[in-house]
């Protein structure tokens, strides 16, 4: 699943051309108890918070934040969930990458999740508000596809109220 993500947070930067200007709307929340601002990036039909559909009551949730109103990887932070009839489904996969390489990076792993919270309010054909907290343990894995490292480990606290919109699956 990480693979998956890396490649999703550097296909949605460049899907969106953000090393220029692009609307941002901000969310807020703390990386090891330092207070941290971070930006969905929007420009035209295409955002960094998005939501997608299956047709069968599976809704797929991502928010990429930035640390800046513009595309960068280091400070970088990602939730990505499946809710099945509003309801979440299992643990949603938490990535932040700490430097300005997607090499290193610290995820979330399911034998020690994090409290997890998402509301998906005002739905329409083209977007939602997506309103939630995550909080826990982000564990830092060397490189793709490898295990985490249970003693490398920074605590992240997210509250989000962010649109996004609907993409296509």
């Amino acid at each position: 699943m990480l693979a998956k993500h890396v490649v999703s947070i550097g296909f949605v930067g460049a899907l969106l051309g953000l090393s220029g200007a692009a609307l941002a709307q901000t969310f807020n929340g703390t990386v090891d108890g330092q207070a941290q601002t971070w930006h969905v990036l929007t420009k035209g039909q295409q955002s960094t918070a998005s939501i997608s559909d299956d047709g069968q009551g599976v809704t797929m949730v991502v928010i990429q934040g930035h640390a800046q109103p513009s595309y960068v990887i280091k400070g970088t932070i990602t939730i990505n969930a499946a809710l099945k009839n509003g309801e979440i489904m299992g643990q949603p996969d938490v990535l932040y990458f700490p430097q300005t390489s997607m090499a290193t990076v610290y995820s979330s792993v399911a034998q020690q999740p994090g409290q997890f919270s998402i509301k998906v309010e005002n739905q329409t054909q083209n977007g939602a508000q997506l309103v939630g907290t995550y909080k826990g343990k982000l564990y830092r894995t060397p490189g793709i596809g490898q295990t985490p490292d249970l003693n490398d480990q920074i605590e992240v606290s997210v509250n989000f109220d962010v649109p996004a919109l609907k993409m296509k699956p």
